[in-house]
C-alpha cells in the first residue's frame, strides 16, 4: 500500500471528502489557516497532492491529520520508507479495505464486548472489512437523521468530551 493510498483510505473510513476535511483543519490553529478561498485550494491541492503519493506530508502535518481521520503517523513514515526504499517491506500489517491495523484497529460494537477491537479475517483484510454492517472506527457514535427537501441524509455527529 502506498502512503497516499493508506491517507485516502483513513480519510474515506472518517467520512471526510477533500473539501470537507481542508474545512476541518482550517479551524485549527497552527495547519496554515484557509483565511481565503485561495488558501484552502492550496490546502485541497497538498491532501490531494500526498493522496497521490506525489508529495509526502511533514510530521506536523500528520500530527493535525491523526486525531482528525484516526490516522496512525507511524504506519504513514513506514509507507514513506518503503515507496522511497529505505525499507524493504512495511513493519505493520494493514487492511488493503479501510488500513486499520494493529496499532488503530477498527471497532465492533456489535461483538457484544464494548469498545472491541477487530482481528484478522485473512492475511489483509479485517474483520469489520468483511462483515462491513458491523464497521464503526467510534466506539460511541452517534448518527441524526436530517430531513431536508424530502430527502433524507445520514449525517455522523461527533461527540465532543
Amino acid at each position: 500500500m502506498t502512503p497516499g493510498a493508506y491517507l485516502q483510505k483513513r480519510r474515506v473510513l472518517a467520512g471526510y471528502s477533500i473539501r470537507s476535511l481542508e474545512r476541518e483543519l482550517a479551524m485549527i490553529d497552527g495547519f496554515g489557516r484557509a483565511s481565503t478561498y485561495r488558501d484552502g485550494l492550496r490546502v485541497q491541492l497538498r491532501l490531494l497532492s500526498a493522496e497521490s503519493s506525489e508529495i509526502y506530508l511533514d510530521p506536523r502535518e500528520l500530527e493535525f491529520l491523526a486525531p482528525i481521520i484516526r490516522l496512525d503517523p507511524a504506519i504513514y513514515r513506514d509507507l514513506v520508507d518503503v515507496a522511497e526504499g529505505r525499507s524493504p517491506a512495511p513493519a505493520h500489517r494493514l487492511c488493503s479495505n479501510c488500513g486499520c491495523s494493529e496499532l488503530l484497529p477498527c471497532r465492533e460494537p456489535g461483538s457484544g464486548v464494548p469498545g472491541r477491537a477487530c482481528g484478522w479475517a485473512n492475511e489483509d483484510t479485517c474483520t469489520c472489512c468483511v462483515n462491513p454492517v458491523r464497521r464503526n472506527t467510534d466506539p460511541d457514535p452517534v448518527s441524526v437523521l436530517i430531513v431536508e427537501d424530502q430527502r433524507r441524509t445520514q449525517i455522523p455527529v461527533r461527540r465532543i468530551g
